[in-house]
């Protein structure tokens, strides 16, 4: 969605950044319903406890990491704010966690694909935020 919201909205001057946060400690899995009906759990062998365990891996990597505070994410959008219009970046990753190192290669790879395909029909001026 904010892909097409890039380009159709660009020609308007309205620029579109996507913030895309990692991980917060919340209480988010302690909310999360669970089956009442564990009576076919065992024909998954060992799977079974897999959901639990990467839930609990996870809530581990943010227990032990106070950085990833949520108030990186107030600040990375104060600062797509603050930019001058026309030169916010369009993905911004907010993470101290470690996932924020591969998150970076992987958009620009996407920004290159997107500049690619939108060039290849002469509209790459489509993703250019107009005055």
């Amino acid at each position: 969605m904010m892909e097409n919201y890039r380009s159709e909205l660009s020609n308007l001057g309205i620029e579109s950044c996507l913030v895309e946060p990692g991980g917060f400690a919340t209480d988010f899995f302690g909310k999360l319903l669970t089956p009442s009906d564990t009576s076919r759990d065992e024909s998954y062998g060992e799977l079974v406890g897999g959901p639990k365990a990467l839930f609990e891996a996870f809530e581990g990597a943010l227990a032990q990491n106070p950085e990833q505070n949520p108030q990186l994410v107030a600040d990375a959008v104060a600062a797509l704010v603050d930019d001058e219009h026309g030169s916010r970046a369009f993905r911004t990753p907010v993470d101290n966690m470690g996932m924020g190192a591969a998150i970076g290669p992987t958009n620009d790879m996407l920004e290159g694909v997107t500049r690619g395909i939108y060039g290849n029909f002469g509209l790459e001026g489509m993703l250019e935020v107009k005055g």
